[in-house]
């Protein structure tokens, strides 16, 4: 599965496409500006990159 297609894209389609594909195990890491307190996954938030080599795979999002 090429991982560079899902850079751009929310986090739900993210999440809906690694479904359809049989992953349904994986961790998201949020990275956002030092000053924001907020650092919870957001379905909105932007897809950086997408790693499904390590076990779990990992989701790298930045907050919108």
């Amino acid at each position: 599965m090429n991982t560079n297609k899902f850079a751009g894209m929310h986090l739900w389609e993210v999440k809906k496409a690694l479904h359809n594909d049989g992953v349904t195990n994986y961790r998201i890491v949020v990275t956002a500006p030092p000053r924001q307190t907020d650092r919870e996954p957001d379905d909105c938030d932007r897809v950086i990159s997408v790693d499904l080599d390590i076990n779990p795979p990992s989701i790298l999002v930045c907050k919108t």
